[in-house]
């Protein structure tokens, strides 16, 4: 789906921690340094939806910055 390893974007200091989260859905939000590469508009965080079927795994179903 997407590819920085093409790019040399490096990602350090990577923190994540829960936003909500409720029986079938959970928000996380991720913050980050990004460096390298040859993107002009580096990146500092990113949220991530999951959700769940009854008894499923979770699953992203969205992710970036919004």
């Amino acid at each position: 789906m997407m590819e920085w390893s093409g790019n040399g974007t490096t990602f350090s200091d990577l923190h994540c921690r829960q936003l909500s989260r409720g029986t079938t859905s959970a928000d996380v939000l991720c913050t980050f340094h990004e460096s390298g590469g040859d993107e002009g508009n580096p990146d500092s965080f990113w949220t991530i939806s999951f959700q769940r079927q009854p008894g499923g795994p979770w699953l992203i179903n969205n992710y970036g910055q919004g």
